[in-house]
């Protein structure tokens, strides 16, 4: 298995706060998207890929 190169040089404590949330999202059968926390999500996401449109 080949781990991008992004995911294999996180911060240790980022990378276990990510394994918690996707052991979060693995657990769950229906993930609902938190609209209350949109503007957040959607600032979080353009500092990580600026490159990416808006939704």
């Amino acid at each position: 298995m080949r781990i991008p190169a992004d995911l294999a040089n996180v911060d240790p404590h980022i990378g276990e706060d990510m394994a918690t949330i996707f052991t979060f999202l693995a657990r769950e059968e229906d993930v609902v998207y938190p609209y209350d926390y949109r503007s957040e999500i959607e600032q979080i996401i353009a500092r990580w890929r600026p490159q990416a449109e808006p939704a």
